[in-house]
C-alpha cells in the first residue's frame, strides 16, 4: 500500500436518530480523529466482518501533527496514553 492509498476503518462513533435530531455516541468518551491531521492508529480486525476497528479506543492513535494533548478528564488515562505516546513515537521514529 503505497502514502496515497485509501484504507478504510471503524471508529467507536456512532450516530442515532431522536426526535431532535441525530446525536452523535462516543464509546467511553472515544476522541474521533480529526480530517485533517496525522495519527499513528493501531487496528484489530473483526475476524466475522473483516472490518478493521481502533484498538483500544483512546489508547489506539496519536496524533502526529501537533504536540497537544487530549485530556479526557482520568487523570490515570491521560498519564498513561501520554507514556505510551512517546513509547510509540520512539519506537516508530517519529
Amino acid at each position: 500500500m503505497d502514502k496515497d492509498s485509501i484504507f478504510k476503518f471503524n471508529e467507536p462513533v456512532g450516530l442515532i436518530q431522536k426526535i431532535s435530531g441525530k446525536v452523535k455516541l462516543n464509546v467511553d468518551d472515544y476522541h474521533e480523529l480529526e480530517k485533517g491531521n496525522k495519527y499513528i492508529v493501531f487496528l484489530s480486525k473483526h475476524p466475522k466482518s473483516g472490518e478493521y476497528y481502533v484498538f483500544n479506543y483512546n489508547l489506539g492513535n496519536f496524533k502526529l501533527s501537533s504536540n497537544e494533548k487530549t485530556f479526557s478528564g482520568n487523570a490515570s488515562e491521560d498519564s498513561k496514553k501520554e507514556a505510551f505516546k512517546k513509547e510509540v513515537l520512539s519506537k516508530y521514529g517519529l
